[in-house]
């Protein structure tokens, strides 16, 4: 499970070069994946609970701090959807 864990560091890496708003959320969720192998080797749920916990804690973390840089930077678009999550693609023109 270690090496899994340190495999997404393609993700991290390039995440950071992309959009690095998406560092902490994909560094957060990655290393509880582990946790999820855990559980099955003991055949007990504690390391289930405890990834899918933490996937649902940093996501709802993640989505108020980002919004609220996005806020402070007065960045005219908060996010791909409107949502507020603080991530946007850079506006190329192309969008519909």
């Amino acid at each position: 499970s270690t090496l899994m864990v340190n495999l997404l560091w393609v993700v991290h890496v390039t995440a950071a070069l992309e959009m690095p708003a998406l560092v902490p959320l994909t560094i957060g969720i990655s290393l509880g994946l582990h946790w999820a192998v855990f559980s099955w080797v003991i055949r007990h749920p504690v390391g289930l609970v405890h990834a899918i916990a933490r996937t649902v804690m940093v996501g709802a973390a993640w989505c108020p701090a980002t919004a609220s840089a996005a806020n402070r930077s007065r960045s005219p678009r908060r996010g791909m959807d409107g949502s507020g999550c603080g991530i946007s693609s850079p506006d190329d023109g192309t969008a519909g």
